[in-house]
């Protein structure tokens, strides 16, 4: 069984994050085609059980509302996040993330439209772990910033505003919410070279890989 490593707290009304498809002994990939877990207190005893179903690439299984008796098919994926019971994918959504800046080519991350309208995103903000925690702010994006159909809008994250935030080499995580507060995205992205990139394939796609061509504010290539 998976144990949870001594001293881990969970934070009043928070969210703690358990990768399970690991490398461990412990380690179990969740079925896609839906299986039965179970979560254990320190005594042995099981406190929780929940049978997940088949699920969708962009879909997740949660309680909502957060810790409520009721069980849904979400489609938001809203990793250590509210839950949220939105029935359709986020429009505007992270394309591309370049985490090995220069001076002249600072770290970025692209957003893209996937509609066929333009978006308004005045309002958006994206952050890193800081702004997650709360132990600095959030980027915002500036009143009348729109993308257009099917189009790009790349957001230069270390700057040397108060909310500005280099992407670590080694990986992290990165948070994308609307003008509402809610989590509409999310990735975990991995240690890069210098002539990599982290993006979706094709454009919009819900998988994520390394890309080996850099296609900042243009179309996906590996």
């Amino acid at each position: 069984k998976k144990e949870f490593a001594s001293g881990t707290i969970l934070p009043a009304n928070g969210f703690f994050v358990i990768i399970v498809d690991d490398e461990e002994d412990s380690g179990f990939g969740i079925s896609s085609g839906g299986e039965t877990l179970w979560l254990e207190d320190a005594e042995g005893s099981v406190i929780d059980e929940v049978e997940v179903p088949a699920l969708e690439d962009a879909q997740s299984y949660g309680r909502y509302a957060d810790g409520s008796a009721n069980w849904q098919v979400l489609y938001y994926v809203t990793r250590g996040t509210a839950n949220s019971d939105a029935t359709s994918a986020p429009v505007i959504v992270m394309n591309e993330i370049f985490s090995k800046g220069t001076d002249l080519d600072p770290d970025w991350v692209e957003l893209y439209n996937t509609s066929a309208e333009e978006v308004n995103i005045s309002g958006y903000k994206i952050y890193d772990s800081g702004g997650f925690s709360g132990s600095k702010p959030k980027m915002t994006i500036p009143e009348g910033t729109t993308i257009a159909a099917n189009s790009y809008f790349v957001i230069v994250v270390d700057t040397e505003d108060e909310a500005g935030f280099g992407l670590s080499g080694s990986g992290e995580d990165v948070w994308l919410e609307d003008a509402n507060d809610n989590v509409i995205d999310f990735a975990a992205f991995p240690a890069l070279e210098e002539t990599q990139s982290f993006g979706r394939f094709e454009d919009g796609a819900y998988s994520w890989e390394i890309l080996n061509t850099i296609t900042k504010g243009a179309a996906n290539a590996q």
